[in-house]
């Protein structure tokens, strides 16, 4: 059963966070939340990997993630400087970002409708 649609333009971090304390279905990319929760975790890597590549991923995970230096984590932030939104999220966290880490399993709701329309991909 799905509770409500949304487009797959319109997603944000907090599509994959779903904080139960936060209202996050009222957010798009365009009215993101004031504050944060700060409670769903991402890993860069779990073993070495070479520095041209764990570059690349901090520079991803900086457009997702905000970075807590006393838990070394990154916490899904919607509030970080030009966030990855829409269809670029889908397919960095879908391509890359799950494949980081056994640990990270971003999964969009299944409550959800995620709909994709004609060339929306394009606007």
């Amino acid at each position: 059963m799905k509770l409500l649609t949304r487009k797959v333009s319109e997603v944000m971090v907090c599509d994959y966070c779903q904080h139960r304390k936060c209202n996050w279905t009222k957010f798009g990319p365009e009215k993101i939340p004031s504050r944060c929760f700060k409670v769903t975790s991402i890993e860069i890597a779990e073993d070495f990997v070479e520095e041209e590549e764990f570059d690349k991923r901090v520079e991803i995970a900086k457009r997702i993630a905000s970075y807590d230096p006393n838990e070394k984590l990154w916490y899904l932030d919607p509030t970080v400087e030009d966030p990855l939104t829409g269809y670029e999220l889908v397919e960095v966290v879908e391509e890359e970002v799950n494949e980081w880490s056994d640990y990270n399993d971003l999964e969009l709701s299944d409550m959800v409708d995620y709909e994709e329309e004609g060339f929306e991909r394009f606007e």
